[in-house]
């Protein structure tokens, strides 16, 4: 069968880095899950950040045929997890992170979707020091693949001039900590509810503070899902202007009141 390696050009990167030459490796993760699940690939949407006027990969999120969403981040080395999944079906609440072993994927540690007073529900949020961010890359290059797949590999992967393209986050010129948090919103829920929901970091870090009336700029992103309609992913991307404890925290909600699932770096 013959072979043909898949190469995706970001057009508004002005370097001439490849995926390859820095490094990432959260591409190759995310190709290898989709070709190794053996039926109908979805979608895939790098997320790019764009700070002091550079752009940094923050991870890959991908809309699964099943109708779930998985997050692959590309962040600090030695996570104990390869991706998180947020699941079709909210009223079961059994979203996960998955690490892959020798042996294949194995569900780690649950993630509790925790109702908001704005009916919609808290997923993961993210605390990122900017340093621990990647270069975005020019070119992504993916692993060769037989031609019998080239129409799925063409809509999963090829998204220019798609409603579904990168996510691109502009977050402007301020320092301090990177906050990315995401909300599972019902499909009946007004998604411009959606706002900085600031406990979730407090569990983790007390001294966090955003004052009333602060400038904090903040940037919505909402994603629809093109195999299920039961809720969107919604995305809140800010700048906390202070440093935290650790250069990356990853925390969410536990299945039991006033507790909380933690993973820090550093």
């Amino acid at each position: 069968m013959p072979k043909l390696r898949l190469v995706v050009e970001n057009t508004f990167i002005d370097s001439a880095q490849s995926s390859n030459g820095l490094g990432l490796t959260v591409f190759e993760r995310v190709f290898n899950k989709l070709m190794s699940s053996k039926g109908p690939l979805g979608k895939v949407l790098p997320l790019y950040l764009e700070i002091n006027g550079s752009y940094k990969i923050f991870g890959v999120l991908t809309l699964n045929k099943s109708g779930s969403y998985s997050f692959f981040p590309e962040l600090a080395d030695g996570l104990p997890f390869d991706h998180i999944t947020f699941v079709k079906d909210l009223s079961k609440n059994n979203h996960h992170y998955t690490k892959v072993t020798h042996t294949g994927r194995e569900k780690v540690l649950p993630i509790h979707a925790e109702y908001l007073s704005n009916d919609m529900y808290h997923g993961i949020s993210f605390a990122c020091d900017p340093l621990m961010l990647k270069e975005a890359p020019k070119e992504i290059h993916y692993p060769e693949i037989d031609t019998k797949h080239l129409k799925e590999i063409h809509a999963a992967f090829l998204t220019s001039g798609r409603p579904e393209g990168s996510i691109i986050v502009r977050l402007g010129k301020n320092g301090g900590t990177v906050c990315l948090q995401f909300f599972l919103v019902p499909t009946k829920t007004d998604y411009r509810k959606m706002t900085i929901y600031p406990e979730i970091f407090r569990k983790v870090q007390k001294d966090f503070e955003i004052k009333e009336g602060q400038d904090v700029n903040v940037f919505n992103t909402v994603v629809s899902h093109e195999y299920q309609s039961a809720y969107v992913l919604g995305i809140e991307t800010f700048l906390y202007d202070k440093k935290m404890d650790h250069p990356l925290l990853i925390v969410g909600a536990a299945n039991k009141a006033g507790f909380y699932s933690k993973i820090d770096v550093g």
